[in-house]
């Protein structure tokens, strides 16, 4: 005689634990998975915001100088870049450089008069471009560099090298531009 085993009440302990137990394996594995993918897009997501912003910054600099005609970089103990105060003048004793466009020494607290200004955290070893009324232009900028190029004295070189904000050591993006189109950068020292 044959005895068919019905088991009315449901699973057993045995098969209970075995579904638990792959079910936990399999989405430990999902989690992990998941977990680590949502931190890369985190921290691809902070360092596209930094060099958005260095970005932004780099085509407000270029828009800016290049309204001017006659430029002055000054290499002094203020390290920015001033123009005539209308663009369309011609430099002369009565007509100095006094509209003050860009300061990017690495000033420790805000400068007030620059359209412009690179402020610098010593402590992060990072800082911000800041506009004449405060604003944060870019934020992550570990270097902000104008300076005239030495193989042409008509062309001026623009970098600016930002970083994530939460890794300032790590490497970031540098961005370099030339001014080209007509800009004349004047020596009051000549």
């Amino acid at each position: 005689m044959i005895k068919h085993l019905q088991n009315s009440r449901g699973f057993t302990l045995i098969e209970l634990m075995l579904v638990t137990g792959i079910l936990g394996i399999f989405f430990s594995i999902i989690y992990n998975f998941l977990g680590f993918n949502f931190k890369f897009m985190d921290r691809r997501n902070d360092e596209h915001e930094s060099y958005l912003q260095a970005r932004i910054a780099m085509n407000r600099v270029e828009n800016l100088l290049q309204q001017y005609n006659h430029l002055l970089i000054d290499s002094g103990t203020v390290i920015g870049i001033r123009a005539l105060d209308d663009p369309n003048d011609e430099p002369d004793p009565e007509n100095q450089f006094k509209d003050p466009l860009i300061n990017f020494n690495k000033n420790t607290s805000d400068v007030s008069g620059y359209k412009y200004y690179y402020l610098y955290d010593a402590a992060k070893q990072i800082g911000r471009i800041k506009s004449r009324d405060g604003n944060i232009v870019a934020g992550g900028i570990k270097e902000f560099v104008i300076s005239p190029d030495p193989e042409n004295t008509a062309v001026i070189d623009i970098k600016i090298y930002a970083v994530n904000t939460e890794e300032p050591d790590a490497p970031g993006l540098l961005l370099n531009s030339k001014l080209r189109t007509g800009r004349q950068l004047v020596d009051l020292d000549s």
